[in-house]
């Protein structure tokens, strides 16, 4: 009878919620289990049988019971999926069996983050690219819970400017602070929160001076002063000749005790026009100029016949032509909705620093699950080879080097290591190991250490290994080689005139080359050998070339 292949198997991926409630009625009285199934949404109980029509929503009546259950099966599932990740994730190149990705390089999660706001609307805020926003989950508390941050955090990776009039929602693209597979974990609607240190910081007899460059507000001495995390937050002039005004702080100065100050807010010089007539499309960050007033600034944003501009020199009027520098694309500007300049105080501004939510209405949230985060598995698997990835090298590229198997610790590495270097020289080398015929080590006779190796030639391996050596240690054998060698001129004859005690051969040269050649060996093998294994070079004439 021919033998019939068998079919192959299925792939085995993490457990689902729906084996894993199947083992659990497995394994527990049917009377127990089928009053709280029969609770879960979805679920029916026909002639006895329970029948799961939605296998996702085991959510079942609260103070049923079955939740205790549905929550470990929850669990368990996650347990279940990290180590299938993590077992997948050993393998160095893709499989047929595979049911998740094999080793790969670090990487960052991304998420998209969606903003709105509902308070403010005639004001025209930027967030920036250095944003953080971060995951908040709430524990349970005795009323409606505490929230407290995960710890994990993600920067906006562009910046996302609210014209005046826009509610949003506008979405951005955020990413993890840190590389790594566990920030891909939080759930829809759990990035909800923007950091923000100091908001709520307020003071008064601080003094503004204006520039072209630069607004400086200088605080006063006293709590409170701006902090450098107040950067890419809002100060609002709640008192004084600017009244009203509001200004993102775009850098941070010192306090100078000279002055007096207790520190620096420089503003942005945001100027927020109404414009007609927009051809092309300008570019974030492009050069933006007013050939007509020489007025110059860097284009932020255009939206409803909104733009706005951060100035650099002059000021833009209305009438005239902006132009983007790189673009190419142009609009008139028609109504000044924001002046960028503002008035100049003397310990008169009173100011305070704008909370997202509480005063500007602010909520973030990510409507999908974070993605694409990643632990650095691959380039662990090849550090533990000694394989460094080269700076830009990709996965594909660096795991078909790590999944070949070193050429080290076998003893025909060593020997091609060593043969490698010998070889242009018609030579080669012998390995001699602990215990083997050509390496026996110590053998303790009655002329105990007076072998003369030079009438007993066959015994020079007959050495002395200490208890750590005889378990791991290997001798290495050389020819020896005259290369390189440099004699000197009065050695002539068997009794030359300096071959004499003490000096011996003092005057004989050296061999320059073969010594270099040596040292390489010792170094190549030194890379190759096992860690812990100790090893020595011997020059042995038996070696033969």
């Amino acid at each position: 009878m021919a033998n019939v292949p068998k079919e192959p198997a299925a792939k085995r991926g993490a457990l689902s919620i729906d084996e894993l409630l199947e083992f659990w009625k497995s394994v527990v009285d049917t009377e127990y289990s089928q009053p709280l199934v029969s609770q879960i949404q979805g679920l029916s109980v026909d002639a006895g049988e329970d029948v799961l029509v939605d296998p996702g929503n085991l959510v079942g009546p609260t103070g049923s019971g079955i939740e205790v259950h549905t929550q470990a099966m929850a669990q368990s599932k996650r347990l279940s999926q990290a180590v299938e990740r993590t077992c997948e994730g050993m393998f160095i190149l893709p499989w047929s069996g595979q049911t998740e990705e094999p080793a790969s390089g670090a990487q960052k999660a991304t998420v998209v983050l969606t903003l709105e706001r509902d308070k403010r609307l005639e004001t025209t805020i930027t967030f920036t690219a250095s944003t953080i926003v971060e995951e908040v989950t709430v524990e349970p508390g005795p009323e409606a819970g505490e929230r407290i941050a995960v710890g994990r955090r993600y920067v906006l990776r562009d910046s996302v400017t609210f014209v005046p009039g826009e509610r949003g929602p506008k979405t951005v693209t955020a990413v993890a602070e840190k590389e790594g597979f566990g920030f891909n974990n939080p759930l829809p609607g759990a990035i909800d929160t923007i950091v923000q240190p100091g908001a709520g910081l307020q003071n008064d007899e601080a003094t503004l001076v204006p520039g072209i460059s630069t607004h400086r507000l200088q605080v006063d001495t006293e709590p409170d002063v701006v902090v450098p995390e107040n950067v890419g937050q809002y100060i609002e002039f709640v008192a004084g000749s600017n009244l009203g005004e509001v200004r993102r702080m775009v850098a941070y100065g010192q306090a100078d005790p000279g002055v007096p100050h207790g520190g620096e807010a420089v503003l942005a010089r945001t100027g927020v026009f109404r414009v007609t007539g927009v051809t092309g499309t300008f570019e974030e960050g492009e050069e933006v100029e007013q050939a007509t007033t020489g007025a110059k600034g860097n284009f932020v944003a255009l939206s409803s016949g909104t733009i706005v501009l951060e100035r650099t020199d002059a000021l833009f009027a209305t009438g005239f032509v902006v132009t983007g520098a790189e673009s190419g694309a142009t609009a008139t500007i028609d109504f000044i909705l924001q002046s960028s300049d503002l008035a100049a105080e003397a310990i008169t501004a009173v100011w305070k620093v704008l909370d997202w939510k509480l005063d500007l209405g602010f909520t973030v949230t990510n409507t999908a699950q974070p993605s694409d985060g990643k632990a650095a598995m691959l380039d662990e698997l090849g550090a533990g080879r000694r394989i460094a990835r080269s700076p830009g090298e990709t996965d594909d590229d660096y795991r078909q080097r790590v999944a070949k198997l070193p050429d080290t610790v076998a003893p025909n590495a060593i020997l091609r290591a060593g043969n490698r270097i010998l070889a242009p020289f018609g030579a080669r080398i012998c390995l001699r190991e602990a215990g083997e015929p050509e390496f026996p080590g110590f053998a303790y006779g009655l002329d105990a250490y007076d072998y003369d190796f030079d009438l007993q030639p066959g015994l020079q391996f007959n050495l002395l290994v200490s208890y750590e050596e005889m378990r791991a240690f290997f001798l290495v054998a050389v020819p020896p080689l005259n290369l390189g060698e440099f004699g000197f001129s009065y050695d002539v004859g068997a009794t030359a005139a300096y071959d004499i005690p003490p000096f011996l051969v003092f005057y004989d040269g050296f061999p320059l080359t073969a010594a270099i050649l040596y040292r390489n060996i010792f170094q190549a093998i030194d890379k190759k050998r096992a860690g812990g294994v100790g090893f020595d070079l011997v020059i042995d004439p038996t070696c033969a070339r």
